[in-house]
């Protein structure tokens, strides 16, 4: 069994599958599906593979979580704005900054939406 270093704090297990996800998006964006590998995921998120596997049974799972991560960010953008408050271009425009701001976080959310065509039937019907 693994031990701490004097002074490390054991991450909270929902602080750990954040850090997974986050590493996980950035190899999907970067290398697609079929080319990212868990050992670099794990790497990325100072965790072990046996870490990833207890919080996502396989790749395909982590894959598909993120994708079903940014569908359910997707009604967001506009329930954060009360319509009724602004004219329609202010309104607009604040949908776009609220999108925008999201784009810069998630940047691996567009890769892995729009550019990635890897992945089974199951993960295309997801993507689509």
């Amino acid at each position: 069994m693994a031990t701490r270093v004097a002074g490390q704090r054991r991450i909270p297990a929902e602080e750990r599958r954040a850090l997974i996800l986050l590493a996980a998006g950035r190899a999907f964006a970067r290398d697609g599906y079929a080319g990212a590998r868990i050992e670099d995921i794990a790497a990325a998120a100072h965790v072990t593979k046996p870490i990833v596997y207890r919080h996502f049974a396989s790749k395909k799972a982590l894959y598909m979580a993120l994708l079903e991560k940014h569908e359910a960010d997707l009604p967001g953008f506009i329930e954060a704005i009360d319509p009724n408050a602004l004219p329609l271009d202010e309104l607009v425009r604040a949908i776009l900054e609220h999108w925008f701001d999201y784009v810069r976080e998630n940047q691996h959310a567009w890769f892995m939406l729009f550019r990635d065509r890897s992945g089974d039937e199951e993960i295309q019907a997801l993507r689509q």
